[in-house]
C-alpha cells in the first residue's frame, strides 16, 4: 500500500517507484543490506505489474488510467539507473512516452482520462519530470553505447 492508514490503501506507479529509488539510495549508502532481497522482488513487481506490452505505465497495480505523465516519467528515472537490466522496458516506455504525452509545439501534456486528454503543460508536474526522465534516459542510452 501508499501508506498504513485505512484511506490511503492503494498501490500506484511513481510513489512505488519513488520508493524503490529512496530505498537503492539507502542501501547504495551501504546501509540496510538485509532489505536488498525485498528491493530485488520490488523491483520485478514494479517492472512486471505497473507497464502494458506496448510501453504504457499504469496509473495503479490492477487498472491503467488515469494515463499519467509523472508514471512514465518516475519509470525512466528509477529504471535507467536500475543496475538489473531493464533496457528493452525503458525503450517501449520512452517511445509510447514520447508518442503519447508530447505536443508538436514542445510541451508535455499532464494526463488522459478515457475520451480526455488534459493538455495542460504544468511546469511541476509535466514539463520538470518529463526533462528529468528524458535527461534519465540520454545519460542511460550514452552509459550503454560506451559499453558496447
Amino acid at each position: 500500500w501508499y501508506a498504513d492508514t485505512d484511506y490511503q490503501q492503494w498501490i500506484d506507479s511513481f510513489h512505488t517507484g519513488f520508493n524503490l529509488q529512496c530505498i537503492r539510495y539507502f542501501i547504495k549508502a551501504g546501509e540496510g543490506m538485509q532489505w536488498q532481497n525485498g528491493y530485488e522482488r520490488g523491483v520485478r513487481y514494479y517492472a512486471d505489474e505497473f507497464f502494458l506490452e506496448d510501453g504504457t505505465a499504469k496509473y495503479f497495480h490492477d487498472r491503467t488510467y488515469p494515463i499519467d505523465v509523472h508514471c512514465y516519467a518516475q519509470a525512466l528515472v528509477f529504471f535507467a539507473e536500475q543496475k538489473m537490466s531493464y533496457g528493452d522496458l525503458i525503450d517501449r516506455v520512452t517511445a509510447k512516452f514520447l508518442e503519447t504525452f508530447r505536443d508538436p509545439a514542445g510541451f508535455f501534456y499532464f494526463q488522459i482520462k478515457p475520451g480526455k486528454t488534459i493538455k495542460i503543460p504544468y511546469m511541476r508536474w509535466s514539463q520538470a519530470w518529463s526533462l528529468h526522465a528524458l535527461t534519465s534516459y540520454l545519460r542511460y542510452t550514452a552509459k550503454n553505447s560506451e559499453s558496447d
